[in-house]
């Protein structure tokens, strides 16, 4: 049976791997990982319009896509997803980082809610 007390590896799918990787971040009994909290937390509940943005702020906004492809950079061998959102206020470019697939799920009409961290190009 267990208890608070029980070691990691008693749980259920945590083998030796897993432990150790847990054990890097002191967590060691299954109160151990019962007590493990975020050390960040990210409030996304509230949304803002796209013309009220400012960079290096996180922020929510609920848009339409406008546009949505697929780019690969010269650099590196990195594939960029880039689109347009609008909203009633305004227009914002969007960029994903190795997420090719996003170009075929997303389409085109379709109101997405995204959340992240606002830069200036």
């Amino acid at each position: 049976m267990l208890t608070l007390d029980s070691t990691i590896t008693s749980l259920h799918k945590v083998g030796r791997t897993i432990a150790s990787r847990l054990k890097k971040i002191d967590i060691n009994t299954a109160r151990d990982l019962l007590f493990y909290f975020p050390f960040r937390y990210n409030d996304f509940g509230q949304t803002i319009k796209i013309s009220e943005l400012k960079a290096d702020t996180l922020a929510n906004v609920i848009g339409e896509i406008e546009l949505i492809q697929n780019k690969r950079s010269k650099f590196k061998r990195l594939n960029i997803t880039e689109a347009l959102i609008k909203d009633e206020t305004e227009t914002v470019k969007v960029i994903w980082f190795n997420q090719p697939f996003l170009a075929k799920t997303l389409k085109v009409g379709e109101t997405i809610s995204l959340a992240g961290k606002v830069s200036e190009q």
